[in-house]
């Protein structure tokens, strides 16, 4: 990601309705579609290092979930469903038949809900640094999007490679300016699903990222995981925390290019 949290790709951003709601995405790149998804708290923006190490050879489509970034908020309860429709949505709003989701943390379950709801449509999954059950306190949450310090201190504690850098003050930034109300309403949705029990049916190939230090996704978490799914790889981001994905997002990328294009040869 360098030291750009807030990437400029103005002119590319585009809107899609879903559920009367505008949905915020970014499509680049051609070639297999490659969906990410993003964790509690965050956008598009937090995609950069991935979409530019990986749209030269596949189209890669991010979006804003309903209520971050800059995609409308509902007005009503927010479900892990609600936002697995955002996924499904984009992909009907692109033309995009069947895709492999990217989820990190939070986008991890919003990916399994995909595959539960729509299997038709996912050709394979790709669950970094998430649990298919995530505990979130509400109140850590409050006190977290409370300031910028705040926000900064806690996703200090999620990373450790990242410490005093430019883009944790950008990131933390960006998590302060979330609405408080909204994100603990989708954390206490996020908190209550649960699926361990779908491992074992799932029947496309997964990809297991966690960072070996991560506090949120212990290693054995992830190792349960691969041991589960019929057909799981896990990789290990060394010396990474939960925030992966910008403690070493070389690793992180490299490991993504690797499974998909292992993926693609057999679709």
């Amino acid at each position: 990601m360098g030291d750009v949290a807030l990437m400029v790709y103005t002119v590319k951003y585009k809107y899609a309705v879903v559920d009367g709601l505008r949905i915020r995405y970014l499509d680049v790149g051609s070639g297999y579609p490659l969906i990410l998804i993003h964790g509690l708290g965050g956008s598009i923006e937090a995609w950069h290092s991935t979409i530019t190490a990986l749209s030269d050879n596949y189209r890669v489509i991010a979006l804003d979930l309903r209520g971050f970034g800059r995609s409308q908020k509902s007005p009503n309860s927010v479900s892990i469903g609600d936002l697995a429709r955002d996924v499904v949505g984009i992909m009907d709003y692109t033309g995009v038949h069947r895709a492999c989701l990217l989820g990190f943390s939070m986008g991890g379950l919003v990916a399994l809900e995909t595959y539960r709801s729509y299997p038709e449509r996912i050709d394979c999954l790709i669950l970094a640094s998430t649990s298919p059950r995530l505990r979130v306190d509400a109140e850590n949450i409050r006190r977290a999007l409370s300031t910028p310090s705040n926000a900064y201190q806690s996703l200090k504690r999620l990373t450790y490679k990242l410490s005093d850098s430019k883009t944790l003050r950008l990131l933390a930034e960006a998590l302060a300016s979330n609405d408080p109300e909204y994100m603990t309403a989708v954390a206490d949705a996020v908190s209550r699903v649960d699926y361990w029990g779908l491992l074992p049916q799932i029947k496309v190939p997964v990809l297991i990222l966690v960072g070996e230090l991560d506090p949120l996704v212990p290693l054995e978490t992830a190792r349960r995981m691969a041991n589960i799914i019929p057909d799981a790889r896990l990789e290990v981001i060394r010396g990474a925390g939960h925030l992966s994905k910008f403690d070493d997002s070389k690793a992180f990328n490299l490991a993504v290019a690797r499974f998909l294009d292992s993926i693609t040869g057999r679709l």
